[in-house]
């Protein structure tokens, strides 16, 4: 009877110590500052998948790509200040709900599909040489476009049956290009934007002017259309 009391006790132990390993692991916060690129990638792929990182710091790493992340469950993720050209947006953590890609060297345009982060609230992309951004969203609280060189402000809503799509605040501030003109995918029911922040641009004093026609070619130039069916 003592024996089977004294592995009863020592079982019950493990799955106690197990118990709060897994809750260390659901809210660990990683920043490892001082650790150069490498390590601290070395030391987070250590972690079990499924690991649960409320803020991951990887900024100022010299970076030229975003990590392999999809195998852990991070809210926060910020990788500004490092060499990153292109967003391969298969490697985000799908339960990202705020990213930081500032200071960085992505340009050109950048198509930003939610479906590979559906739950992301906060996308800073200031900073950068964006000259285009065609939001594949239905729902963003801040979207910080600034510092860029953005010709146009684009709207487009992949989602017919949703009514509310709306970013609630958008940036687009210090892009010296800027035209007052903003182009609408799927004008009959756009994504709408209801804060324009627009300092120090040549559209800032201007009314904005929502046009349609430009909007379809952009839908048509991205072979945006062929993204609807997953929306309805």
């Amino acid at each position: 009877i003592m024996t089977k009391s004294l592995a009863l006790h020592k079982l019950r132990t493990t799955l106690l110590g197990l118990g709060l390993l897994l809750s260390f692991f659901c809210c660990l916060s990683f920043s490892l500052k001082g650790s150069s690129g490498a390590d601290k990638l070395a030391k987070l792929y250590q972690l079990p998948w499924g690991t649960h990182i409320k803020y991951l710091d990887l900024s100022g790493q010299n970076l030229t790509e975003v990590p392999i992340l999809s195998m852990y469950d991070i809210e926060s993720l910020n990788l500004s200040h490092n060499n990153i050209r292109s967003i391969n947006m298969r490697n985000l953590p799908i339960a990202l709900k705020k990213l930081n890609v500032s200071y960085n060297h992505l340009a050109d345009t950048i198509v930003w599909n939610e479906l590979y982060a559906p739950d992301l609230r906060v996308l800073n992309f200031s900073h950068n040489r964006i000259t285009a951004f065609i939001p594949l969203f239905r729902n963003m609280d801040l979207l910080d476009l600034s510092y860029n060189d953005l010709v146009h402000y684009i709207e487009h809503n992949m989602h017919l049956n949703c009514e509310t799509s709306r970013i609630l605040v958008a940036n687009i501030s210090y892009n010296p290009r800027l035209s007052p003109i903003v182009l609408r995918v799927y004008s009959w029911m756009p994504l709408q934007t209801l804060r324009i922040i627009r300092k120090g641009t040549p559209a800032e004093h201007k009314r904005l002017d929502y046009n349609q026609r430009r909007g379809e070619e952009i839908g048509l130039k991205y072979n945006l259309y062929n993204h609807l069916d997953y929306f309805q």
